[in-house]
């Protein structure tokens, strides 16, 4: 495929057409069949936008020497441009690599998987056609915050994508006349958008600097072409470091580190996520948080090279902070999905911490051709592990999505026995939960494993160079990654035993689910076992996606049964470490089989009676071991009496583990104080600026006119 400019303008057509047919021509035929029909076009068109998106992220990947480019508005030269109003700095053009093919593929994927889940999902759905046709405009805001090859557009491109989600967030909250689900959906409308704003601020800030420090080189060149950066600040020679480099690369971060939910902003993505309907709300979580580490990847390792070793430091310390405090939260979260909102930002925290250690040795590299090994392992690490989210996130919000339809909550409390009741959910749920806990043969072993290679390898890389700060900040992230994965296996044993053991819980509704539903929840759990079993089908498309990162020979190689990390012996640094598949299913499987045979065992010698509860009528939903007593060890050291726990709105301020225990949520308190601040000190300028006289204003209007002629005059000057 030489032009691909008819896959690109068919993509974003259809996706167009489907929000169209979705949530604007309802409202012209608003009868049920009608609605029905509007509803499976809406669906088709997103399915076959997440096709196209499939095909153009595996043309570019694969088959693509080089970058895909496509000019929409392009700059005028300025011969052409006499006598003409021109904005030089809104070229929109496409750029597409192959880490661009990476991307686009696993948004185009899961959109596809995702648009075949909703055509059962949204079945009974009253809203089905609204969620429908807002289901693709996201996506097309994702898509076109991939492509886009420009500052401007790719800050336009996600105040669409944050419309798309505010707009899919008030699905809870104009369905009900429920006062807590309204104030609930409102809150997080709210939240979302005040963040995602701030975080808009602090990349357009560092943009309108990067303009700045790309004219002082080439005073013709569009400032906010990503063209720009790529040629002037790729190479090093031509733009000598500067202190405005550091304050740069600070506001990017800041800008990304908010949007991709890590601490202390991670307190939106459990507020913010649980509102949304399920079915985008795996969306949210697995693919659209991927965004942030798409742009980190493109802005600070290929447009914008680390210029200090402290870059990645900071990158380190936010992510494994982030990995150890959310899921902290994850632990004591009341209900399954705001509990996976907490774990989806853990997941990011082990993806930064790839990232992080890419930075740290992407600079490092004057010391020695290991350290381009070394980008080469981390970076590898962070994208295989941003697959593998994605892939068993979306299994899990997909069992949620169908274990809300059938019992119509998501509480802890209410459920249970589901593995029963519910197989063909329950099992892929299940197979999730051991991909996410990183239990080999499922695929977050794999990924959690190569992490630790790269911390392992980088550790010694760093004691040979002598730099024992370095190496305290590798232990430390070491430390907190390691808690952050023990964490993770007690939070998903918490959710694992409440969701689906013991005694079942009382079905509220008939809904047996659909083909399209079980369907493919069950490829989502066979290709988290394949992406286990065979890392060798990814790690080729993964090495090919950095081949334009790092010029190093890749240190990552796999066969059909070997994983291996092999550094190569330069710099006097030799680090060696592999892992068969063959000793890792027998012990799977020999494990599997003596907890099977003593399963049965016990089976056989249990004797079932009458339970003896001190006279008190036996309860089995109420009088079992439960999760909050698993954990309790665990959250007892933060819990304190909810009566002195002031709420403190608008954010929550705690979440209630037992009638008389909460854990609150210190973060969250914080950022209410501050709210409670700023809007004291709004009120109060508010007053004294409008008082009420009419002297006071003409004053305003008399300093604002000396104001403007000083200017003038200055300016003139």
């Amino acid at each position: 495929m030489k032009d691909a400019s008819w896959v690109i303008t068919l993509l974003f057509g259809v996706l167009t057409v489907g929000f169209v047919v979705g949530t604007i021509v309802p409202r012209r035929f608003p009868t049920r069949r009608a609605l029905n029909v509007l509803t499976r076009v809406s669906l088709v068109s997103v399915g076959l936008g997440g096709l196209l998106g499939t095909w153009l992220g595996a043309e570019v990947l694969f088959f693509r020497s080089t970058p895909l480019r496509l000019s929409i508005w392009p700059t005028p030269s300025p011969a052409a441009s006499q006598g003409q109003v021109v904005i030089p700095f809104l070229p929109l053009d496409f750029y597409a690599d192959r880490l661009t093919g990476l991307f686009l593929l696993i948004v185009g994927f899961f959109t596809l998987i995702l648009a075949v889940y909703s055509w059962g999902w949204l079945a009974r759905d009253p809203r089905r056609h609204w969620v429908a046709g807002a289901f693709n405009f996201f996506v097309l805001a994702l898509f076109l915050t991939l492509l886009v090859n420009g500052a401007f557009w790719l800050l336009l491109a996600l105040e669409l994508v944050t419309l798309a989600s505010s707009y899919l967030m008030l699905y809870r909250s104009e369905g009900t006349r429920n006062e807590r689900v309204q104030e609930a959906g409102r809150v997080a409308v709210r939240t979302y958008l005040v963040i995602s704003h701030i975080s808009i601020a602090f990349l357009l800030t560092a943009f309108l600097l990067l303009g700045l420090r790309a004219q002082t080189v080439a005073a013709q060149a569009p400032v906010f072409s990503f063209d720009t950066y790529r040629h002037f600040f790729r190479t090093g020679a031509q733009v000598p470091h500067t202190g405005m480099d550091s304050v740069i690369f600070l506001l990017l971060l800041l800008g990304l580190s908010i949007r991709a939910g890590m601490i202390p902003f991670h307190f939106w993505v459990p507020i913010a996520h649980p509102e949304l309907p399920t079915n985008t709300h795996a969306m949210m979580s697995a693919i659209m948080l991927k965004i942030p580490v798409y742009l980190m990847i493109r802005l600070l390792l290929e447009l914008f090279p680390p210029q200090a070793w402290w870059w990645g430091g900071i990158l380190l310390l936010l992510a494994g902070g982030t990995a150890l405090l959310t899921v902290f939260y994850a632990l004591v979260s009341p209900d399954l999905k705001r509990a996976l909102a907490y774990h989806s930002a853990e997941n990011i925290g082990i993806i930064m911490a790839g990232l992080g250690f890419a930075l740290l040795f992407q600079y490092q590299t004057k010391e020695g051709v290991m350290f381009g090994q070394l980008t080469q392992l981390a970076l590898i690490a962070a994208l295989y592990h941003t697959v593998n989210h994605a892939t068993f996130k979306t299994l899990l919000f997909m069992g949620t999505g169908s274990f809300e339809r059938r019992t119509g909550t998501v509480v802890f409390k209410e459920l249970g026995g589901l593995l029963r009741l519910y197989p063909w959910t329950a099992v892929p749920f299940l197979v999730g939960a051991l991909s996410i806990v990183g239990l080999p043969p499922f695929n977050g072993f794999v990924s959690e494993w190569l992490t630790l290679q790269t911390i392992f390898a980088g550790g010694q890389a760093l004691r040979q160079v002598a730099s024992p700060a370095l190496l305290v900040l590798t232990v430390v992230t070491l430390l907190a990654l390691g808690a952050a994965f023990a964490l993770t296996a007690v939070a998903f044993v918490k959710i694992v035993s409440e969701t689906l053991l013991g005694p079942p819980a009382a079905v509220r509704s008939r809904y047996r689910g659909s083909w399209a539903m079980h369907g493919t929840m069950v490829l989502l759990a066979l290709l988290c076992v394949v992406l286990g079993m065979a890392p060798f089908l990814l790690l080729p498309a993964l090495q090919r996606a950095i081949q334009g990162l790092t010029e190093t020979p890749s240190p990552v190689h796999a066969t059909s049964m070997t994983l291996m990390v092999r550094l190569s012996e330069q710099d006097g640094l030799a680090y060696h470490a592999s892992i068969s598949l063959i000793p890792t299913l027998l012990l799977v499987g020999t494990v599997m089989l003596v907890g099977g045979i003593v399963w049965r065992a016990l089976a056989r010698a249990r004797v079932s009676d009458t339970v003896w509860a001190g006279g008190e009528p036996f309860v089995p939903r109420k009088m079992h071991y439960s999760g909050t007593a698993f954990s309790f060890l665990i959250w007892e050291v933060m819990a304190r009496d909810p009566e002195h726990i002031k709420p403190d709105h608008p954010l929550p301020a705690y979440y209630r583990v037992t009638e008389t225990r909460a854990v609150p949520e210190l973060v969250n308190r914080w950022y209410n104080r501050l709210i409670l601040l700023t809007l004291q000190t709004s009120e109060w300028v508010g007053n004294f600026v409008q008082g009420g006289d009419i002297r006071r204003y003409l004053i305003y209007i008399f300093a604002t006119f000396l104001v403007v002629l000083l200017a003038t005059l200055l300016l003139r000057q």
